[in-house]
Formats: structure tokens, sequence, C-alpha cells
């Protein structure tokens, strides 16, 4: 029986306990399944795998459960204290620096000074230091925190979004990138890690870790209905590509043939 080792994100732990942990398990793997060619580099670089025994199997979504009526929108919208305003989209760890969010804010400070938008930030973590970045900047009356929330309302705030961003310093994946194209919505994000792999041409992709960047891509989609709207086709055309089904088959070959 052969033994395989799923590798997501190696990017980084504070125990050096964990490491060591990862590095036997992928020299003892007979295959090793990585969730983006940019962790397979990774893996080859920080543990010198042979590549020919490292398989790449990108994450799936499911595309369906996406399609909301307005009624259910402005319900939510409602419940979230989100105004009438184009709607800015981040997912993910508050407190997590990988994540981006502090670059988002100062971003977001200069999209305001040329477009009105509310940004609506979802996800787990400590949210003081961010929530005082805001005050800070002058930016909290249109940043709403909403937190954690269920996976029926995480995937109407993908539908209720005009834009997703994701200014992550490092992705392993980036899967709420990928829901975000699930639901069909234009993609501002770092071109970084493994973020190119998934977004493709269903988005605009920046220098990392420069908000300035980040404002004038944002602005420009806000802007630009029509490219809004071409950039939300090739979402949900480039979305297709990593569904459940593809992911199966793709991990069932690499099964059998070990």
């Amino acid at each position: 029986m052969g033994l395989i080792s799923r590798v997501r994100d190696i990017s980084g732990e504070n125990s050096l306990f964990i490491p060591y942990i990862e590095k036997r398990c992928l020299h003892c793997a007979d295959k090793v399944i990585a969730v983006s060619n940019f962790t397979k580099e990774q893996i080859i670089k920080n543990y010198k795998i042979d590549p020919s025994k490292i398989e790449v199997v990108y994450n799936g979504i499911d595309l369906d459960g996406y399609a909301f009526t307005q009624k259910e929108l402005r319900e939510t919208k409602k419940q979230l204290n989100l105004p009438e305003k184009p709607v800015i989209l981040f997912v993910g760890r508050v407190d997590d620096p990988r994540k981006g969010l502090d670059l988002l804010l100062r971003a977001f400070k200069k999209v305001l000074e040329r477009v009105g938008a509310v940004l609506l930030v979802v996800g787990k973590g400590d949210q003081t230091e961010v929530r005082k970045l805001a005050n800070s900047l002058g930016i909290s009356r249109n940043v709403i925190f909403a937190g954690f929330v269920d996976g029926a309302t995480l995937k109407k705030c993908y539908a209720l979004c005009d834009m997703y961003v994701c200014p992550s310093r490092l992705e392993g994946f980036g899967l709420s990138v990928l829901e975000a194209m699930g639901a069909g919505k234009p993609i501002v994000a770092s071109n970084t890690a493994a973020i190119p792999e998934v977004v493709g041409d269903a988005g605009i992709l920046v220098e990392p870790k420069n908000p300035d960047a980040l404002a004038e891509a944002i602005i420009e989609l806000l802007s630009d209905e029509q490219r809004r709207k071409i950039l939300e086709q090739k979402a949900l055309n480039r979305a297709r590509i990593f569904t459940w089904d593809v992911a199966t088959n793709k991990l069932l070959e690499v099964y059998t043939k070990l």
C-alpha cells in the first residue's frame, strides 16, 4: 500500500516541530499531492523532494448555491448594515498578516478619495488591530467587520458584492478567490504565490504589498461597468475548471497509478 501526503500550505509555522514532521512525512510518502504548482515548487525548494513524486491536484468548489433572489440579498445587506453603495468583499482571517487586510485598508482609503464604496470584511480572528487601523485612516464608517458567518451567509456575501479583493502576501492556493469566481465576481488580487494560477484572466493582478496599485485596480473596476461584466463571465468560466468532479477524477488517477 502506498502512502500519500497532501500539502496545502507550507508557508510557515511558529513551531519548529511541525515542519520537522512535515519533512519526515514528505520524504516517506510514495506520492505527495500539492494544491498548486506554487506549493509544489515550495516543497521542492524547502524539503528537497524529488519533483517526479509530487502531483498537483487543485482544490475544488461546488458551483451550486450561489443563486439568490434580490429580496434575499437585500435582507442580507440589511442584516450586515450595508449601505446602498458598491460593495468590495474581503474574506479571510483578519489577524493573519499573510492575508494582507492591512494593505487593503490602506488601499481603501485611497479608493474613497475618488469613489464611494463600502468594504465588507468577513472572517475569524481578533479585530482589534485592524479596527484601530481603520479608525486611524478615517475609513471606519465605510468598513463593515462582519466576523465569522455561516456558509449560506458567506455565499450571499459573494453574490451581493461588486468585486472580490485578495491582497494576500502569500497563498498556497486561494480558496476564497475561487469561491468568489464561482459567484461570477471580478477579482483584484496580488500577483504572487498561487494566486495567478487560480485567477487566470478573470481579474486584475497587481504588484504585491502595494496599496497604491491595489487602489488603482479597484477604482478602475468600480469605474468601468463594461469591464466588470466581461470579468464576471470570465470568472464563471474559469471557476468551472476547479469543480470537485475535476479534482476527484485527478485524485482518483493518482491513487490508481500508485
